[in-house]
């Protein structure tokens, strides 16, 4: 079988819309790195003034934790997906697709900004390439397993050092990295933007944690979204409207009670850790869940396209996301780094996010793919002779 990228044809809109939707979850956590050293600080214990505290209790609530497993899903889901059409071929041709998107992650982290998570997605995808031959049974099952039993102990040590001592759950800031971070972002060159860039995410990925994060966490995520394309979950959607937004509904709501643990208990690394490990996956399902199923039966609706111009060019507003944020902050741009609070940097997300829309629909408009993807098509894609 030929080689090609999906045709319009060929792609579920509902996913390229709840991909383009799921950007600017992520654009909303994101921006608290953006403007902020927030990787330094204990942001439970941070925020000072009351609007500040109620924005971040809100986006930690219902969007921290939330939209990246949603998104790691959606990546299974279209590698699965592809896999399904090309599957004798797809070994080959899904190694070349995750070098690239390694290298354009890590040229992300070089030259843009230290959160990236395309590193995290590459080598995740490597991993998942050699697991697609197994049935959604299969998947779902392993997924589940790789995923709790490693967070559950995790979360059970955690506990029990807590209980013998209470002060090592608690969350610190390291002043250093605060420090460094302003000076650096706020009014550095740009080696000692790059210089700091580098320094954040070491300091996010140390110990071994990228290695545990990938397997334990982003990579049963993307089984599960792989399980989902082979269960053919969309069509089971659409012929079962009502019991799918139910069932979304529902774990939204034991999602958000999960996640709003800290708040009604105490903000430390255990809460937190339950809040994040547990409560955002189960939160991050609903929301598909419910707008996945919404999406079908109004599957009209014009609200929707720019979500799904953005979904499906998803890898270039990601990256756009990053150019226009960092530099609306960074020292080599505007130089707003530090300078605004939780509610201003979350309405400066938006106008982005509106801004990324807005070029996906003109870019669209004259073209079939998004312009990274013609490149990532282009470098893994063979060409037609």
């Amino acid at each position: 079988m030929q080689l090609h990228p999906l045709s319009n044809s060929e792609r579920f809109q509902e996913i390229d819309q709840l991909r383009g939707f799921s950007l600017l979850g992520i654009l909303l956590v994101n921006m608290l790195f953006f403007h902020s050293p927030y990787i330094y600080f204990d942001p439970f214990n941070w925020y000072q003034l009351p609007q500040d505290k109620f924005m971040y209790q809100m986006i930690d609530i219902w969007v921290q934790g939330s939209f990246y497993p949603l998104f790691a899903m959606l990546f299974g889901f279209g590698l699965a997906t592809q896999f399904l059409r090309i599957e004798e071929k797809f070994l080959t041709f899904g190694m070349k697709r995750m070098a690239v998107l390694l290298l354009i992650g890590i040229l992300h982290v070089l030259f843009l900004w230290a959160g990236d998570i395309l590193i995290t997605y590459a080598a995740s995808g490597f991993v998942l390439l050699f697991l697609l031959r197994l049935s959604a049974k299969w998947l779902f099952s392993l997924a589940l397993v790789f995923y709790l039993i490693p967070n559950a102990a995790i979360t059970l040590l955690l506990a029990a050092v807590k209980r013998f001592d209470p002060d090592s759950a608690a969350m610190y800031s390291s002043v250093q990295g605060i420090e460094s971070s302003i000076i650096a972002y706020g009014s550095g060159s740009f080696g000692e933007v790059l210089t700091q860039r580098l320094a954040d995410w070491n300091y996010m990925n140390q110990g071994g944690l990228f290695l545990l994060w990938m397997l334990f966490s982003i990579l049963p995520l993307m089984m599960l979204g792989a399980a989902a394309a082979k269960a053919n979950l969309i069509k089971r959607i659409r012929n079962s409207f009502s019991k799918t937004l139910l069932a979304g509904i529902l774990l939204i709501a034991v999602g958000t009670l999960t996640k709003w643990i800290p708040y009604a208990l105490e903000g430390n690394i255990l809460t937190a850790t339950v809040q994040d490990t547990f409560g955002g996956p189960i939160q991050a399902i609903g929301y598909g869940l419910v707008f996945l199923s919404l999406a079908a039966k109004f599957s009209g609706f014009i609200g929707l396209r720019p979500f799904e111009k953005a979904g499906r060019m998803s890898l270039s507003i990601y990256l756009l996301m990053s150019v226009l944020a960092t530099t609306f902050f960074y020292s080599y741009g505007l130089g707003f780094y530090g300078k605004v609070d939780v509610t201003a940097g979350t309405w400066i997300g938006i106008g982005i996010y509106a801004i990324c829309l807005i070029f996906a629909e003109l870019w669209l408009s004259k073209a079939k793919q998004g312009p990274v993807e013609v490149l990532w098509r282009t470098l893994t894609y063979p060409r037609n002779k």
